[in-house]
């Protein structure tokens, strides 16, 4: 889950790393990002411009305190 500076890997372009995530998301790794850091003017990342394999949620503070609950970990370098 990226959110806040992290949801800008997704919008850099850099095809080799995308191409990476793509991989990882066709063996069950899931993608998403927080809606609310696409949208911070300074980034103001347009949802139809991430790659196809990554989900959008409202705000990824919900993601971060919902997961643990279905047996998730949160860790955050």
């Amino acid at each position: 889950m990226a959110n806040g500076l992290g949801v800008l890997v997704y919008s850099l372009g850099k095809q080799d790393l995308i191409k990476e995530m793509e991989k990882l998301h066709e063996q069950g790794v899931t993608f998403i990002a927080c809606r609310n850091a696409l949208r911070i003017r300074k980034y103001n990342i347009s949802e139809n411009k991430l790659p196809a394999f990554v989900t959008v949620v409202p705000a990824g503070i919900t993601e971060i305190v919902q997961k643990p609950a279905q047996g998730y970990a949160y860790i955050k370098p």
